[in-house]
């Protein structure tokens, strides 16, 4: 297998634990390590078998599941067709994390695009104090923060299709601070193994 075709895969098709966020909503994977002092965000990825009203979102800063900010690619059957650099916030800091319906997303920028399902995706994001600035397969997306971008976890996503994560690469300046190409990961099925007991030795 070449090392540009081993990748990250995920065939769950949906969850059900609504309300808590759209990130316990929808299947999804979240880094552990938190990103310091990124400024600069790239990743490819393919979605295919989509459903009507299909989604599939890259996270770039996650500060909880509640609070991040993403780019995400919405369409139908036909392809994609738009292209979201959105925000997701707490609406009420005063109740607990666990707080249902607890959260809003907001579009900050959109732009049409047109791509295919099962295509290569690449994503590109870069933030420069205030600017954030999103490349997706040649379409920019362009938007001023109130104030920096916060530090935070990465992440995907996807709703009513699947996705193949192609790899992920995260910068400080010109350093690498996070890569992965997902090579060495596999995802494993627990089984369960029966074993009979004899009543008489207890």
């Amino acid at each position: 297998m070449e090392t540009a075709t081993k990748m990250l895969f995920d065939s769950k098709s949906k969850s059900i634990a609504y309300g808590y966020s759209e990130l316990i909503n929808t299947n999804s994977i979240i880094s552990i390590p938190v990103m310091t002092k990124a400024s600069r965000f790239e990743t490819e990825i393919e979605l295919f078998s989509p459903s009507d009203s299909s989604s599939g979102t890259f996270i770039f800063t996650s500060q909880s599941y509640k609070s991040y900010y993403a780019v995400q690619l919405q369409g139908s059957k036909k392809g994609i067709e738009k292209a979201v650099l959105q925000q997701c916030a707490v609406k009420d800091t005063t109740l607990p994390p666990s707080a249902k319906n607890n959260f809003t997303i907001t579009e900050l920028a959109s732009k049409p695009v047109s791509l295919k399902w099962g295509n290569p995706v690449k994503i590109t994001i870069t933030a420069k104090k205030k600017k954030l600035k999103a490349d997706i397969n040649g379409t920019e997306i362009d938007f001023t923060l109130d104030s920096a971008l916060p530090e935070g976890s990465v992440g995907f996503s996807h709703t009513n299709n699947l996705m193949k994560i192609r790899s992920i690469k995260v910068l400080s300046d010109n350093t690498v601070i996070f890569e992965d190409d997902f090579s060495q990961d596999r995802i494993k099925k627990m089984v369960y193994k029966a074993e009979k007991v004899d009543k008489a030795s207890k």
